[in-house]
C-alpha cells in the first residue's frame, strides 16, 4: 500500500511513545492520537511490536505529541529516544552490553539499525579507543528528526553498555549522514 515510504520498527515506536507518555503526560499522547488524521490514527492502533509503521506516520504522531504538550519535538526527542532504547534493552541486555568490548558493540550497530529501519544501510567502525564513525548509506532523504533519532540510539546503546560522555555529532551526506562518536570507557 504504502512500498515506497521508509518504516520503522513498530516496537520502538510503541517504546517511543510510551517514553513520551512518561516525559510529557499520557493526556497529551492520547490528545495528539485523537488528532492524527483517521487513516495514520488507524495504522498506529494497529501497531504491534513486530510490525512496522511509515516513517511519516511515526514523524506526525512525534510532532501532535510535541505540539500537545507545548515542548519542541527536536529538543525533547533524544530524551524520548533514550528512554525509549531503555526499554529495548532489557535487563539481560544490558548486563551483556557492559560486558561487549567497543569493538563487538559496533559490529552489532548494522544489525540493530536493520532491525529499526527498513531503508539505508549503517556501516560503523571503532576509530581508536572511544571513537567511532558510523555511517549511514542508500537514504539520502533521510529527515533531521530520523538523523536526531539515529544518533540517540547509538548513544542510548553506548551508555547502556556503560560507557560515559557520549557525543554524538552528525553530518548530512549526499547518501545519507556520517556520525562522529566520542566516549569514556
Amino acid at each position: 500500500m504504502f512500498d515506497d515510504e521508509v518504516r520503522l520498527s513498530g516496537a520502538a515506536m510503541l517504546h517511543n511513545v510510551r517514553a513520551f507518555g512518561e516525559l510529557v503526560g499520557t493526556n497529551a499522547v492520547n490528545r495528539a492520537i485523537a488528532r492524527l488524521p483517521e487513516d495514520r490514527r488507524a495504522e498506529y492502533e494497529a501497531l504491534v511490536p513486530v510490525a512496522w509503521i511509515r516513517a511519516s506516520t511515526a514523524d506526525l504522531l512525534y510532532s501532535t505529541i510535541a505540539e500537545e504538550a507545548g515542548v519542541e519535538l527536536h529538543e525533547v526527542y533524544p530524551q524520548i529516544v533514550r528512554i525509549g532504547m531503555g526499554y529495548s534493552l532489557a535487563k539481560a541486555w544490558r548486563w551483556l552490553l557492559v560486558m561487549a568490548t567497543d569493538a563487538t558493540l559496533l559490529r552489532r550497530a548494522p544489525q540493530l539499525y536493520a532491525k529499526g529501519h527498513d531503508r539505508g544501510s549503517l556501516d560503523a567502525e571503532l576509530v581508536a579507543p572511544g571513537s567511532a564513525r558510523l555511517v549511514l548509506t542508500q537514504w539520502p532523504d533521510a529527515s533531521e528528526l530520523r538523523l536526531l533519532g539515529i544518533g540517540c540510539a547509538v548513544a542510548a546503546v553506548l551508555e547502556g553498555a556503560g560507557r560515559r560522555e557520549v557525543v554524538v555529532t552528525r553530518t548530512r551526506t549526499p547518501d545519507g549522514a556520517t556520525f562522529v562518536v566520542r566516549w569514556r570507557s
